[in-house]
């Protein structure tokens, strides 16, 4: 007896608000993204990170996981912060992957999914000098 091969279907798609801003040394950018089940099966995911070391120099990024699984025809939102030091400049950006597979180990191939939110360095934060100079002899601060 031959049994008919089973597989289950799994569609994600990721969406991003806002899609870019502005962060500096004390404010991160944070980002709402979405991921959508389009498929007909219950689906878990992982999510990561990527940027590109020649552009990013400064800039880093972390991504919260999706706790559980994302039923067909839904979605949950984590978010994503990207962070920037003070040697980050220019605009960065950060690529979300998400590969999924379908909850509960059922038959099917993983499916992916990406979306691109930019990130500019802002002039808020940082470290700052002062110079004094004086003509006194001696000086009591």
């Amino acid at each position: 007896m031959i049994f008919p091969l089973v597989s289950a279907d799994v569609d994600p798609r990721l969406s991003a608000s806002p899609n870019a801003q502005e962060a500096d040394a004390d404010n991160p950018a944070e980002y709402d993204i979405t991921v959508h089940n389009d498929g007909d099966d219950d689906m878990v995911v992982s999510l990561s990170t990527q940027q590109d070391a020649s552009n990013c120099n400064g800039f880093s990024s972390s991504i919260e996981q999706v706790s559980g699984t994302v039923e067909a025809g839904s979605s949950e939102t984590v978010t994503l912060t990207v962070t920037v030091n003070d040697q980050a400049n220019g605009e960065c950006e950060t690529t979300v992957q998400a590969s999924a597979q379908v909850s509960g180990g059922a038959p099917g191939a993983p499916q992916n999914a990406d979306i691109t939110v930019t990130t500019t360095a802002g002039d808020g934060g940082g470290i700052y000098s002062v110079k004094l100079t004086t003509d006194e002899q001696n000086v009591e601060y």
